[in-house]
């Protein structure tokens, strides 16, 4: 099972610049993916009152997606330097 390894991600990512700047890149497209997919993730396949239950955990995961980018844009109105 993975778990935290923070003498492996120093070791590994933090002592190089390069690699912290690509994983800020990586999360900057992932970000906007989501934020220009929230209307197309908030709909559901099927009828609206109904999730199928192998699709529970996915519509779960997705609502807390849209939750924390709404959170991100909250927080970008308060801090000009985010």
């Amino acid at each position: 099972m993975l778990g935290h390894n923070l003498e492996l991600l120093c070791d590994r990512v933090l002592k190089y610049p390069d690699r912290v700047r690509n994983l800020y890149f990586t999360f900057l497209f992932f970000l906007r993916a989501v934020t220009k997919g929230v209307s197309l993730l908030r709909t559901t396949c099927g009828t609206p009152n109904y999730v199928a239950p192998e699709h529970l955990a996915l519509v779960i995961f997705i609502h807390n997606l849209i939750a924390l980018q709404v959170q991100h844009l909250n927080c970008r109105a308060h801090y000009d330097w985010i």
